[in-house]
C-alpha cells in the first residue's frame, strides 16, 4: 500500500513505504480519513490543497463550505 505525507506547505508525496516516510517528518496518512485528520477543522487549508491539484478546478472559499461539499466537487 502507498502512504503519502503532507508538509506544512502542503506538499503532498507519495512513498512506496511506511518506512521510507519515517525521516521525512512530515504528517502521514493512506487513506482519507487520516488525511482528514491531519488537515482538521481548517476548510482554507482544504481548499489551499484543492486548489493545488493538477487539472482540478479552483473553488472558491465559503464559511458554508464543508469537506462533503469540497468531496462531491468534480
Amino acid at each position: 500500500m502507498k502512504t503519502f505525507t503532507i508538509d506544512a506547505d502542503n506538499n503532498i508525496t507519495v512513498h512506496a513505504t511506511r518506512k521510507a516516510v519515517r525521516e521525512t517528518g512530515a504528517g502521514v496518512f493512506d487513506t482519507e480519513e487520516q488525511i482528514a485528520e491531519l488537515i482538521g477543522p481548517d476548510n482554507k487549508r482544504l481548499l489551499e490543497i484543492w486548489n493545488s491539484l493538477p487539472g482540478e478546478t479552483p473553488v472558491g472559499f465559503s464559511p458554508f463550505i464543508s469537506r462533503i461539499d469540497l468531496a462531491s466537487c468534480p
